[in-house]
């Protein structure tokens, strides 16, 4: 038999750490997004100068 308050820990937990994981993926899909537009910007930048754009 299975502890009831036991299951209802372990559904606590998992949730817990579903919305964690979904936090630290938001905040690093964030990081991403802003470096790869400051990368693409930078790029775009230095090909425009370097093609006397």
């Amino acid at each position: 038999m299975v502890n009831p308050h036991l299951y209802s820990d372990i559904k606590k937990g998992t949730k817990q750490f579903i919305d964690d994981a979904s936090k630290v993926t938001n905040a690093v899909g964030k990081t991403t997004k802003k470096a790869v537009s400051n990368i693409v910007g930078g790029a775009s930048k230095m090909f425009s100068g370097f093609f006397g754009g």
